[in-house]
This record gives structure tokens, sequence and C-alpha cells, in this order.
């Protein structure tokens, strides 16, 4: 198909009305051109041309607002661009500001450094302030640091510090042990009803008389006992159970050894007997 424009007066060929009506609207003689670019967003560039410093003419294709308000490139080219030129004013700046300053290995000040001594042989040293470093550097420096700081337990054997156990799911739930999970078979297997969950936890308050949350390991609701797992005592943990089980009065029964997991059907069916001596052993911890 073809149609005349109103504006141009030439015949335009399309095949879709929106072709045609597309001309129109963006014909270079249409009187309403500027403002429909307006409305769209789009702005109207022309090309301009000057002189760069090198004498080298090259044009830019700008909007006009940019070029009013001297917002453009300024070179023909970046090499250009990167052998610019201070004037004579930026130059006195420059001067001033680095009047009384020694760039070098002197004096570093300015640029973040501070002058510190090692705490272990007395070296003085340049380093960044934002750095927590407090040693020259040196190897024996640096180990004597860590021994310091590591309170002398480098090297040897400490107890209780190599992890034995294994971790991991069983239906669903994260459990923190090899024995835990050991525990929760035998008690599917005897078709006991447990509990494992943060909702299972009592507050009690430490050495330091801070306030902290206690979460046994199972939960049984058929016997109302909770059930804890461990594999060796520490004095905090010896402190926390008796704290919880003197502000909670809650029964708790302790699992030591695997030789008890296993014997857990068989102390679960004696439990009236059972549960003072648990509770009396447990308040007897020692502290």
């Amino acid at each position: 198909m073809e149609q005349i424009c109103k504006f141009c007066e030439k015949g335009i060929q399309y095949e879709k009305g929106r072709q045609f009506s597309a001309h129109v609207r963006n014909c270079k003689q249409n009187p309403q051109l500027a403002n429909i670019h307006r409305k769209l967003g789009k702005k109207l560039k022309k090309r301009y041309r000057f002189v760069c410093k090198c004498g080298r003419e090259y044009s830019l294709l700008i909007t006009p607002h940019r070029f009013n308000i001297n917002k453009y490139r300024k070179h023909c080219s970046w090499k250009c661009s990167n052998t610019k030129q201070h004037t004579q004013e930026t130059r006195d700046k420059i001067s001033q500001n680095l009047k009384g300053r020694r760039v070098g290995a002197a004096e570093y000040s300015y640029m973040g450094y501070e002058d510190r001594s090692c705490i272990v042989c007395q070296v003085a040293f340049k380093i960044r302030k934002w750095s927590k470093r407090r040693t020259c550097g040196n190897r024996e420096c640096t180990k004597e640091i860590f021994r310091i700081n590591s309170k002398g337990k480098v090297g040897g054997y400490r107890p209780n510090a190599t992890k034995n156990y294994k971790s991991g799911m069983y239906r669903g739930i994260w459990m923190d042990s090899s024995w835990e999970i050991k525990l929760a078979k035998i008690l599917d297997e005897k078709k006991i009803v447990w509990e494992k969950s943060t909702k299972h936890k009592f507050i009690y308050y430490d050495k330091q008389n801070v306030k902290r949350r206690y979460y046994p390991d199972f939960y049984l609701p058929e016997y109302n006992i909770y059930v804890e797992v461990k594999g060796f005592w520490t004095e905090e943990s010896k402190y926390k159970v008796n704290d919880v089980i003197r502000r909670h009065n809650i029964r708790l029964l302790i699992l030591e050894s695997e030789k008890e997991i296993e014997d857990i059907p068989n102390r679960l069916s004696n439990i009236g007997v059972e549960e003072l001596g648990s509770l009396a052993r447990l308040m007897t911890l020692s502290m």
C-alpha cells in the first residue's frame, strides 16, 4: 500500500497502518515533532564541531542542553585526554598542598601510615593505621604472640580437643552426634515416642550471671522426662545442668556412654525407681 504524508508530501510504502502512522509522527517536517519527542522522553541531538588542544578538529553528536551546560568531551581522543596539562592556577594549588611533605620512605603519615613498636622484640616498624597487627612480622615474633594469645596451649595433647563423633540427619531432624542418632534409632525400635525441638528450652544463668538458654537433647512425652546425651563433662556444663534442675525442677536423664544408651529401655521401665537416683546424682556433680 502507498499513502502520501501530509507534511513532506512523499508517497510512503507500507504493509501495516502503524508503519505509516509512525512515519507521520516522526516526520522531520512535522511541526509537533519536538513536543512528541519530549513526551516520549527522547532528546533531539545535534552535531557540534570543536577544536582540540592539539589543533585537530572533531565533532560530537550531543543534545543542545549538554552543549549549554558545557558537559561534553573536551578532547579529540583518549591520548589527548591523558596528556592533559594543568593550568598555572591548578599547579599553584597542588604545590601549596604538597608543601612540607616528603614523598619517600622517611615520611608516610599523610598516606595513612604510623610508627609502632613490636610488642615482642620492641623493634620499630611502619604499618597502616587501620591494621591490627602488633608485631614486626618476624616469624619468631609471630610464633611468640600466638603462644601468648593461646595461653601456652600450643602443640601436644589437649583433652577433648578431637571431635570423635559424627553429626547428621535422621528422619529429617538434625542430630549433633552419632550417639544421638543411635539413641533415636533405639527409641524407634522400642516404639517410644520422642521429640527433639528447640521449643523445649529452659532459662539459666551462668557463673557470670549471664542469662542463657538450655536445650535438652530429647524429650519423651509418655514419661515426661528429658534425656541428655553427654560424652564428657566440663565445669560449665556441670554448672549449667545443676542450675537448670534447681530452677525448673525437671526430670532429666543423663546418658554418658553407649552402654547406657543401649540400656535405656530397661531404665525407662524402672523410671519410677531410678528417677530420684538420677536427680540426686546430677545434683551432686562437682561445681
